[in-house]
Parts: structure tokens; C-alpha cells; sequence
């Protein structure tokens, strides 16, 4: 099933750029003036939506204790879940089967992406970055 993603990027005021056929970028900033990137990519029947990265690679001094806030937070946060990639990016993920997928859908996974970056990318910057940060948040 083909969903209309440009369309619905601009039903949302957000600008984007194609990546490929099949795949978008658009970028965000949060209310601390920090970019973030954000992609959609459409596979068959699925979404996929990507906040990337999320955070700095983190100093290999803080990787146990980042990991650990990454897997407490995926048991509290909600529609979307944190994950670490290939290349060792912190990224925010969701996905949507494409089915089911209109704009109403499709604007409440952005709100949903945006919304946790707010809350949770200083934190788990500081976490990745600084040795012995202990965030109130996890």
C-alpha cells in the first residue's frame, strides 16, 4: 500500500526533502534550540519514522550506563521505542502499519516524536556524554 508522505508533510507544516523513492528527511528543533532529524521511510507494508540520532556517540565510559537508561525508558515510554543502530546512534523509532495509516495517524507520530525528544535527548546527551551524570528522569 503506497501512503501519500509528502502530502501529509505539508497538511503538517513541516518542509522535507526526498531521499529516495521511498524515504524522507525533515528536521526539528526543540525548545532548547537543539536539530534534530527525522526520516520516514515506507517498506511494504509498514512506516518506519526515525528521530536520528538522538544523541553524540557515547564515550565508551558512559555506554553501560546509557544502555541502561535506554532499556528503562522503552518499559515507560509510549508509541515509540529508543533503540542504538549499526553505527552506535541513539535513535527514537516508531512504526505504523501502512493499512491504517492516515494523516490523523500520521501527525500523532510526529507529536509522539517530537514530544519524547523534548523530554528525553538532553537527558540522555548528558548520559552519553558525561561520565558518572545520574538524570532525574531514569
Amino acid at each position: 500500500m503506497t501512503v501519500d508522505i509528502p502530502a501529509f508533510f505539508e497538511r503538517y507544516e513541516w518542509s522535507y526533502t526526498p531521499v529516495d523513492d521511498a524515504i524522507w528527511q525533515s528536521s526539528f528543533a526543540t525548545d532548547r534550540d537543539e536539530d534534530f532529524d527525522l526520516y520516514v521511510a515506507q517498506r511494504e507494508d509498514w512506516l518506519h519514522f526515525a528521530v536520528s540520532p538522538l544523541t553524540p556517540l557515547p564515550h565508551v565510559e558512559c555506554q553501560d550506563a546509557l544502555y541502561t537508561a535506554l532499556l528503562q525508558l522503552n518499559s515507560s515510554i509510549r508509541l515509540v521505542r529508543l533503540g542504538v543502530d549499526d553505527e552506535g546512534d541513539v535513535n527514537l523509532l516508531a512504526d505504523l502499519p501502512a493499512t491504517v495509516v492516515d494523516y490523523a495517524a500520521f501527525a500523532i507520530t510526529l507529536d509522539t516524536l517530537v514530544y519524547y525528544t523534548q523530554k528525553l535527548a538532553h537527558e540522555l546527551t548528558r548520559t552519553a556524554t558525561q561520565v558518572g551524570y545520574r538524570s532525574p528522569l531514569f
